[in-house]
């Protein structure tokens, strides 16, 4: 049986056929080697979650968490300061839009860690990643946040403006026309190893 979580919300699917809260699994007592979490355990009741995780969990069972920050970079040839700047504005604009629950990103988990009650684990904060996308696709990315999400059911006017014409100042600052001219993501991920007692 496996687990995978939805997008959406704070729930797993549990192989194809049930779906439950991420605080509520549906596994018996020490019953479970592994769990994995990735952009996920920011959504979830922390006490809650970590509660049920320390059930499920075998002893010397594992968990690892892990996320994104929103230090990114973009690079493209000699503007990586230009569009990295256009980038953080933007994000800077949603933050008003923000789920409270998106904070435990902004100090890198560390609340999350701090409340793991397994005396062996450990925080990595110096994860990086490059990831090639297209204009396009960060468009696409900045669509896909969560902040962007609200502000477009609150203000839809804005919020498609907003990305009309930070890709139109991509593509200037780049020198391009093209929405699919490949540029790079830069992303700091964070990761949480723990292990429980055996």
């Amino acid at each position: 049986m496996s687990a995978k979580p939805l997008a959406s919300n704070n729930h797993f699917a549990i192989s194809s056929h049930w779906v439950r809260p991420a605080e509520d699994l549906p596994f018996e007592d020490g019953s479970v080697d592994l769990v994995t979490a990735f952009a996920a355990v920011h959504w979830f009741d922390g006490p809650r979650f970590l509660r049920e995780v320390d059930r499920v969990l075998k002893p010397s069972g594992c968990v690892v968490f892990s996320s994104y920050n929103r230090h990114m970079q973009l690079c493209y040839k000699d503007c990586t300061d230009e569009l990295t700047e256009i980038f953080r504005e933007i994000q800077d604009q949603l933050l008003t839009f923000r789920n409270e629950k998106i904070k435990s990103l902004e100090n890198d988990y560390q609340e999350i860690f701090d409340s793991l009650p397994f005396q062996e684990k450990k925080r990595m904060t110096d994860i990086f990643d490059k990831i090639p996308l297209s204009v396009a696709d960060v468009i696409g990315y900045i669509q896909s946040l969560s902040p962007y999400r609200l502000y477009l059911e609150a203000q839809p006017e804005e919020a498609k403006s907003l990305l009309q014409n930070t890709e139109r100042r991509f593509l200037e600052t780049m020198g391009v026309s093209s929405r699919d001219t490949q540029l790079e993501l830069r992303t700091k991920h964070i990761c949480i190893l723990g292990c429980k007692s055996s």
